[in-house]
C-alpha cells in the first residue's frame, strides 16, 4: 500500500515542480519553430504518459494487494490483452514519430527526378530511410502472408 502512495506523490510531484519550475524551453532557432513546437508536443505527450502509466501502476498496487483468503491466478498467454496492448503501443510510436517526420520533411528538399541511387549518393537520409522503411513493410507483409499460408496449408502447423 505504501508503494501506491509513493508512486500517486511521485506524480503530483512531478506536476507540481513542472508547472511551478521557472524552467522553461528556449527556442532552437528563430526560423524552426515547427522544430521546437515538435519537442514541446513530445515533452507533453511523454508527460501525459508519464502521469497515466504510473497512476494506473499505483492503482493496479492497491486494487491487487495482498488480502487473507484469497490466491492470485496466473494468466500469461491472454491473447485479447496481447493484442490490446501491441496496438496501443504502436499507435503511440507512431503518434511520437509523426510530427516529427512532417518537420524533418520540411527541411529536406528532394529534386522530383531524383532517384533513390542519386539520394543514397548525396547521403539524402529522409530517402534513404523511407526506401528501407518502403521494403521492410513489404518484406512484414510477404512474410505474414507465407506464415498464415503455412498454418493453412500444412496440417500440422495449426493455432490451437
Amino acid at each position: 500500500m505504501a508503494i501506491a502512495v509513493v508512486l500517486v506523490l511521485l506524480v503530483i510531484g512531478s506536476l507540481i515542480f513542472h508547472f511551478a519550475s521557472p524552467w522553461w524551453f528556449t527556442p532552437i532557432a528563430s526560423n524552426w519553430t515547427t522544430m521546437d513546437d515538435t519537442v514541446v508536443l513530445t515533452f507533453w505527450v511523454t508527460g501525459i504518459v508519464f502521469v497515466l502509466v504510473n497512476l494506473f501502476l499505483a492503482w493496479v498496487v492497491w486494487k491487487y494487494r495482498h488480502r487473507g483468503g484469497q490466491k492470485a491466478t496466473y494468466d500469461p498467454e491472454n491473447k485479447k490483452l496481447e493484442w490490446w496492448l501491441t496496438i496501443v503501443t504502436s499507435v503511440g510510436v507512431a503518434a511520437m514519430l509523426a510530427p516529427g517526420l512532417f518537420v524533418w520533411g520540411k527541411f529536406v528538399n528532394v529534386p522530383k527526378d531524383a532517384a533513390i541511387v542519386e539520394a543514397i549518393g548525396q547521403r539524402d537520409y529522409f530517402i534513404v530511410q523511407a526506401t528501407i522503411l518502403f521494403f521492410a513493410l513489404i518484406f512484414l507483409v510477404v512474410n505474414l502472408i507465407v506464415d498464415v499460408l503455412y498454418a493453412y496449408l500444412d496440417p500440422k502447423v495449426r493455432l490451437r
